[in-house]
């Protein structure tokens, strides 16, 4: 409980003379980043705090285990505010931003209405204890600010605390423009639509990867921007616990897998009491972990958010240890809409390359079927939209 109740508190521990923030490990100790797991309420462990739903996991640039725990500008954000205001127009991101003249901290976590700003503001909250939790901090250099405001901007966090020099608002115009919650310009979009990839480079020389999306890039974030872009398969932890929950994606030339259980450590849980949202490469050889904001539902398409992704051999271990049951291929089927069958029709008979079911080498090891409620999720198509699906795939059949 120690390190949840004091997460701010310790690990971006300062002081009235401080001349440089930095993530902190459990020991007090200067790290340049760290990832954190906060395992769900287990009511049948007796192990410490995994009953009360305050067990973390902790592993940091020196760690090769899971360890088990106990005038500057910032900004807080949170798609879910500790006064229970739910902001659903903006961006599903959740984050602490802590910056001085010289370096600075960035927070991507998952834990709703936190952190608090009020005197409480380091008491971790109730409702982060019921459900897993994904924790990543990394200190940057001041000068990367203008860059991390560019990835807010397309995110469109709800930013609910701040406190924005007037020097930093000079300095860095993208980073005013996201806390002041303003859109994405035409100028940042040109060349590159709505999701934006940046390279940064924390304070320790390790390379960072971040992935931002728009609410207008209206595509998954994991199988459609960040998988083609690393070149690798992945194995994606998050909410799927409500209606148009994303399949398995196994149609493209890098797989995304959702993973129906986890398995940190020692400890195993269902994904139903897992609110973090991680991914990790299916290969060693190409070591990728990524934390962030979005879940691979429907709705979260129209969302704005993104990941952070490191390539660590260590850490994506761990992670890939901890994948639990994999959802097979095929669930696309279930979802498939007259449109897609036409399209296919047209496909196959006008000599266009057809959409095909995953091959047997797209399924993983051991993987589990989709649930069942998958297949009544499908949307409904209204007369007028089966008649122009059914125009579209009569023209591709003869091949207009």
């Amino acid at each position: 409980m120690k390190f949840l109740a004091l997460l701010l508190l310790f690990l971006l521990k300062w002081t009235e003379d401080v001349k440089a923030y930095s993530c902190k490990s459990i020991n007090g100790n200067d790290v340049d980043w760290f990832y954190g797991y906060k395992l769900p309420t287990l009511e049948n462990d007796r192990r410490k705090g995994a009953s009360e739903g305050t067990a973390f996991l902790y592993a940091d640039s020196r760690s090769s285990a899971w360890a088990l725990s106990d005038e500057d500008f910032y900004a807080l954000y949170n798609d879910e505010h500790p006064n229970n205001k739910t902001d659903s127009s903006r961006g599903h991101m959740k984050g602490v931003l802590l910056f001085n003249d010289f370096n600075g901290i960035w927070i991507i976590h998952s834990v709703p209405k936190f952190p608090s700003t009020s005197s409480r503001a380091y008491k971790y909250p109730d409702s982060g204890k019921r459900n897993g939790q994904s924790f990543l901090c990394i200190t940057f250099p001041t000068t990367h600010l203008d860059e991390i405001g560019k990835q807010l901007v397309f995110g469109q966090p709800s930013v609910y605390e701040k406190q924005l020099p007037a020097s930093f608002e000079r300095l860095y115009p993208n980073l005013a423009a996201a806390v002041s919650g303003k859109s994405v310009s035409r100028k940042l979009q040109r060349g590159i639509g709505f999701s934006s990839i940046a390279p940064l480079t924390s304070v320790g020389g390790r390379r960072f990867i971040s992935f931002s999306k728009h609410k207008k890039y209206g595509k998954d974030l994991y199988s459609d921007l960040v998988a083609p872009e690393l070149k690798s398969s992945l194995y994606v932890e998050t909410w799927l616990n409500g209606g148009g929950d994303l399949p398995s994606e196994c149609d493209t030339s890098y797989k995304v897998y959702n993973l129906r259980s986890a398995r940190p450590s020692t400890y195993n849980f269902k994904n139903s009491n897992d609110h973090s949202k991680w991914a990790v490469s299916t290969n060693a050889d190409n070591p990728w972990i990524c934390i962030g904001d979005i879940n691979r539902q429907k709705s979260q398409e129209g969302r704005g958010g993104g990941t952070m992704c490191l390539a660590d051999a260590r850490i994506s271990t761990l992670y890939r240890l901890a994948a639990g049951d994999i959802e097979c291929c095929g669930s696309r089927s279930l979802n498939r809409t007259p449109k897609s069958v036409w399209n296919m029709i047209g496909n196959m008979f006008s000599g266009r390359s057809k959409e095909q079911s995953p091959k047997n080498g797209s399924q993983p090891s051991g993987c589990v079927p989709p649930p069942s409620s998958t297949s009544r999720r499908r949307k409904r198509t209204t007369a007028k939209q089966f008649l122009r699906n059914m125009k579209t795939g009569f023209e591709r059949f003869f091949n207009f």
